[in-house]
């Protein structure tokens, strides 16, 4: 076990669980061989290894059946079609963030921004579940990616003071006022607010933060 040559070419075997994996590390330079052992060790061992070998055999296609059969929502099957012919027969681990880019900036060509926002808000929600409850995957490669083209078609309207007085003053009961008001000046979320702890709320600096939004993503709120 451990690192080894053959002919010039230096390989690693490593026992795991009774499994054995063993590659090349496709390099004569000793120095760099022992960090690619070291960095597939170390993959081994936080599970990315079994990961990556996953993303590599799997396809997109394959990850759009088992999404479909138990995530399904309407439209999805008419949004799949439009991805499969692109991305349908890539693995998983093919799938990177630049080739997605490049689609979503080729789409925005030719259909509206709001429908490339839901082609790529499909993707993203397939990648997740992909990586989360399959551990097919370790990264998202859409989750970096700039959703701002679905923004364009949005219309975008603030209550007038009018509205806010009228709609406090339909709120029953009483509490649900300071819900209402909270979530008018913070545009949080209801589910944002209902998971609020105390460690969220910075008294001296006048921030809420969100550690987990919808988008999976971390922001502070001023108040």
């Amino acid at each position: 076990m451990g690192l080894y040559r053959r002919g010039k070419i230096f390989w690693f075997t490593i026992m795991h669980a009774g499994e054995r994996i063993q590659e090349s590390t496709e390099t004569e330079n000793k120095k760099l061989a022992e960090k690619i052992y070291a960095k597939a060790l170390n993959d081994v061992i936080e599970g990315k290894w079994f990961e990556r070998q996953k993303a590599q055999s799997i396809t997109f296609k394959e990850m759009t059946e088992r999404y479909l059969k138990k995530y399904h929502r309407l439209r999805d099957e008419y949004t799949v079609k439009k991805l499969l012919p692109v991305f349908g027969y890539l693995t998983l681990a093919e799938v990177t963030t630049e080739i997605v880019s490049d689609y979503r900036d080729e789409r925005l060509k030719k259909v509206k921004p709001a429908t490339v926002y839901q082609e790529l808000s499909l993707m993203r929600r397939m990648f997740n579940v992909a990586r989360r409850e399959w551990k097919w995957i370790h990264d998202n490669p859409v989750a970096d990616l700039s959703f701002s083209v679905g923004n364009k078609n949005a219309r975008y309207r603030w209550l007038t003071l009018e509205e806010e007085k009228l709609l406090l003053d339909c709120a029953s009961p009483e509490w649900l006022k300071d819900v209402i008001t909270f979530a008018l000046h913070t545009g949080m979320r209801r589910g944002e607010m209902l998971n609020l702890l105390w460690k969220d709320v910075d008294f001296t600096g006048r921030l809420v933060r969100i550690e987990k939004s919808k988008n999976s993503e971390k922001r502070s709120i001023p108040m």
